[in-house]
């Protein structure tokens, strides 16, 4: 998973004579695969749907106009992920 990208250094560094291949998914297709799941609010992108962060919300304030409260209730999966 994406998340071991951040341990990348500690893994070369306790196996460094293991070769060793990154993969790179496009972002969005990860997203999308995610959303076509069952239970679509399990996707990681939609965890933080019902308490968007400050940051996000200001940003969707600035490009939709579109309030905190409305945030939750007026995007899409898609739109908000």
């Amino acid at each position: 998973q994406s998340i071991g990208c951040k341990s990348i250094s500690a893994f070369r560094a306790a196996f460094p004579d293991t070769p060793w291949i990154f993969l790179y998914r496009d972002p969005v297709e990860v997203m999308m695969s995610h959303l076509k799941m069952p239970g679509t609010k399990q996707a990681v992108c939609l965890r933080s749907k019902n308490s968007p962060p400050p940051d996000f919300v200001d940003l969707v304030k600035r490009r939709a106009g579109i309030s905190q409260k409305n945030v939750r209730g007026n995007l899409s999966a898609e739109e908000f992920c």
